[in-house]
């Protein structure tokens, strides 16, 4: 039997599942989005805000991380993220899944910015079991295609 090819857009490599990064809590500065550059004088709802936000990160309480586990479940939506001391709890999983090219789970998740820095190992709640995280940089796979101008 013959199968179609499976086409996977660019926009897809760095997206972890359909999760909740962006909703009426949150807004773009913290979710860290792809943006287009803002103009001199920006006219929107909300842009006083916004724009205070992307020139002032550090302010940020919160920022949107990647996270790779080795082995035991895949962390979903709504899992909890606690320290190394298993005490604390410094965020939560917005989405999460089985990577087939890494061969690991991974999971996007929003926790405090003093747990952002890379290769830190963060505990996630699944089941009642507590299970190694380790925060990395996104995308989780880097792209290989060619822009043509």
């Amino acid at each position: 039997m013959l199968r179609a090819p499976v086409l996977v857009r660019s926009s897809q490599l760095s997206n972890v599942g359909p999760g909740h990064y962006l909703h009426a809590p949150k807004r773009p500065g913290t979710a860290e989005t792809k943006r287009r550059r803002l103009c001199k004088d920006p006219k929107f709802p909300g842009c006083s805000i916004i724009t205070d936000q992307l020139k002032n990160r550090s302010a940020l309480k919160n920022k949107r991380i990647g996270l790779i586990c080795e082995s035991g479940p895949p962390a979903r939506n709504g899992a909890k993220i606690f320290d190394q001391s298993l005490q604390l709890e410094i965020g939560v999983i917005t989405s999460g899944c089985f990577s087939p090219t890494l061969s690991k789970n991974i999971a996007m998740a929003y926790v405090k910015s003093e747990y952002c820095e890379n290769d830190r190992q963060l505990f996630v709640q699944i089941r009642q079991k507590f299970y190694p995280y380790t925060v990395t940089k996104m995308p989780f796979v880097a792209t290989k295609y060619v822009r043509r101008s």
